[in-house]
């Protein structure tokens, strides 16, 4: 999909590298997720010759926790950037809040950056509608964020259930003990 941005390939190439590339059992899922790129892309029609180089950014959880934000690539249309961010997920299960968490990321750690405030990002999913996969595009605005407060309430929860999984994680260790041999 980046090459078909940002180097213009044709359909069957992204199809054949789909098909061919990455780990086999994918391969179908690749594939089917390709196709849906390239239907929307026959209508949305991304221009090849304008695309941007630019470096990953982070949205930061804690002094040791960092989220790396970057979009599959960063088009020049009428004369502003626009980052596409992209989602393989088959379906798109997020809740309101978490839509608005996930905009409120991204315009925290990337969109915020001086080159990108007045961009009209779009950010892409192609959950599947019966068999087959659909775009699901989001525009810049479409999901209000999260004020300050509801952004730090989530990253606090998220940091509780990562401490009490580390706990867990630990204690399921420490309770395995190793199969002792009378011969040794």
């Amino acid at each position: 999909m980046k090459d078909r941005i940002e180097l213009g390939i044709d359909p069957d190439t992204a199809r054949l590298a789909a098909s061919t590339k990455g780990a086999p059992i994918g391969r179908v899922h690749n594939r089917e997720f390709v196709d849906a790129f390239l239907e929307y892309e026959s209508h949305r029609q991304y221009s090849a010759s304008s695309h941007i180089g630019f470096e990953t950014e982070y949205f930061r959880i804690s002094r040791d926790i960092v989220v790396p934000i970057a979009p599959l690539s960063v088009i020049r249309e009428r004369g502003r950037f626009v980052p596409i961010f992209v989602c393989g997920w088959s379906t798109n299960p997020l809740r309101l809040r978490q839509r608005r968490l996930l905009m409120t990321i991204y315009e925290d750690a990337f969109l915020s950056i001086t080159d990108f405030q007045s961009s009209p990002a779009e950010i892409l999913f192609f959950p599947k509608f019966d068999s087959q996969r659909e775009a699901e595009p989001w525009l810049r605005g479409d999901y209000d964020l999260l004020p300050q407060s509801e952004l730090d309430e989530c990253v606090e929860i998220f940091l509780e259930a990562r401490e009490l999984v580390r706990r867990r994680i630990i204690e399921e260790r420490d309770s395995v003990r190793p199969t002792e041999y009378p011969d040794e």
